[in-house]
């Protein structure tokens, strides 16, 4: 889909694959080496902060806009494709998926569901994006945990692989708030981090990337403080 190949400090992009958006998360996780390898992209002008508010918007962007007041915040490229049709596959899955990042050497990205027209998840990745009480991209599970303290916690089944540290993604849902924390396994510090923060309407029910297929791969884990998952 001619998307931007990035790595970055606690960074997770996303590119379509057979018709499904995958994660690719940043070698940081793994070797603490961090670079930015851009292809066929030219720089970009973007908010310089973007405020998350869970179940409401991000920068500005709410739930339930449409694609052209994304691209109002989120100026498009001129030299590269950051929108792609992600298909139907399953019930509830996006339609159309469009995506932003700034290109700077700590790079940050955000990431637009929508489902008929309206954006129905974004999802935010890097130090540009920051919720109200602080926490961000590289935020720890317990921070989390604290702030967030009526979450559930839940696997992604089959996620494992070298870029996210060889284990499965972990996500810290707040149902109510309408808030979701990525927590993907950083080797080198022994313990989880978030990768990834999405929001989506509060009360709903949260998947990452908008769907999941197979549904057995999304599973609520008993939490286990002792146990490193």
């Amino acid at each position: 889909m001619g998307a931007t190949f990035l790595q970055s400090h606690s960074i997770v992009f996303r590119q379509t694959a057979g018709g499904r958006v995958t994660r690719l998360i940043s070698s940081c996780l793994l070797s603490g080496i961090c670079s930015l390898a851009v292809w066929n992209v030219s720089a970009q002008t973007g908010p310089k902060k973007g405020l998350i508010l869970p179940g409401h918007s991000v920068a500005g962007v709410r739930l339930g806009d449409d694609a052209a007041h994304f691209e109002e915040v989120f100026p498009k490229r001129s030299t590269s494709n950051d929108h792609s049709s992600s298909g139907s596959i399953g019930q509830g899955c996006p339609t159309e998926i469009y995506y932003w990042s700034d290109l700077a050497p700590d790079t940050s990205v955000v990431t637009a569901y929508l489902n008929n027209g309206e954006i129905s998840q974004i999802s935010t990745q890097g130090p540009l994006f920051s919720l109200s009480n602080d926490l961000r991209t590289g935020a720890t599970e317990a921070q989390v945990k604290q702030r967030y303290p009526k979450g559930v916690r839940y696997i992604l089944s089959g996620s494992a692989s070298q870029l996210n540290g060889g284990r499965d993604l972990v996500y810290w849902v707040d149902k109510g708030a309408g808030v979701a924390f990525e927590l993907a396994w950083w080797p080198s510090k022994k313990k989880r981090a978030v990768s990834r923060i999405d929001i989506f309407p509060k009360g709903s029910e949260f998947r990452p990337e908008g769907c999941i297929s197979p549904p057995q791969q999304w599973q609520k884990l008993k939490q286990d403080p002792h146990r490193p998952s």
